[in-house]
């Protein structure tokens, strides 16, 4: 539960929704291509000679400096009856969080998100995004609310390879990331 909520934390309220397109916005996608190599290169540094408070320093920045106020793709993942849906087909601002099967969750988050998309149902679009199978996805969304919208990318038929190379394999770690207007 404390590495859910300083990913969260630390991506809230970072990442926009644009209204309209305009060509000096810089993309989410745009801002991880262009930084996260050099941060990947000093994070393995870091790790490597355990060094945690460094590796911690560099993701910060990384969020701080490099993604924070950049626009999150319109990205396609589909519902649990496999139609297609994109992420500005959400009016409000969105909390995303992505997970897959094999994520185990804290202790509490699961009741946690339920609770939060309940009292917040009216303000914000509660999305999960499963990177899995839609047999699988369909079991695990039994854990969620009616208030929580969930949705995957089938990442064994590689059906939006944008998709999982930008918000799965980018950050190598399940993520939260809460999407402003």
């Amino acid at each position: 539960m404390r590495k859910f909520l300083l990913v969260f934390l630390l991506l809230s309220g970072f990442i926009s929704h644009p209204q309209s397109e305009n060509s000096d916005k810089v993309y989410f996608s745009e801002a991880l291509s262009m930084h996260l190599p050099k941060y990947e290169k000093k994070a393995k540094v870091a790790y490597r000679f355990n060094d945690y408070d460094r590796g911690r320093f560099l993701f910060d920045s990384l969020v701080r400096n490099c993604l924070k106020n950049s626009y999150m793709d319109n990205f396609r993942f589909y519902t649990l009856r496999k139609k297609s849906i994109h992420l500005y087909d959400f009016k409000k601002p969105v909390y995303l969080i992505t997970y897959a099967s094999w994520c185990i969750q804290g202790k509490g988050e699961i009741s946690a998100i339920n609770k939060l998309a309940s009292k917040y149902q009216d303000q914000i679009d509660f999305v999960i995004l499963f990177w899995d199978e839609p047999r699988m996805v369909k079991t695990l969304a039994k854990k969620f609310n009616k208030n929580i919208n969930v949705v995957y990318v089938d990442e064994r038929k590689n059906a939006d390879p944008f998709v999982i190379k930008n918000l799965k394999h980018s950050l190598g770690l399940p993520t939260c990331f809460l999407i402003s207007k």
